[in-house]
């Protein structure tokens, strides 16, 4: 598999483009690709991702994400 992640986050498994899902979904990824040794609490990643602005129930917008 190849990332990418500079630009748009993406990812190819033998020549072909895989889903990674939505914006927010590949910035979770992101974070956890560039930051990889690194413990993520939920409380992280809603920081790293959403910073302030975060949805009313961001954590579990977050955990959904993990579902799909």
């Amino acid at each position: 598999m190849q990332l990418e992640l500079l630009g748009t986050i993406r990812a190819r498994s033998a020549g072909s483009q895989v889903d990674l899902g939505h914006a927010r979904q590949r910035a979770v990824l992101g974070v956890l690709l560039l930051e990889p040794k690194e413990p993520h609490t939920a409380d992280r990643l809603v920081e790293r991702v959403w910073g302030d602005t975060g949805p009313r129930r961001s954590h579990t917008t977050l955990y959904g994400y993990f579902l799909v």
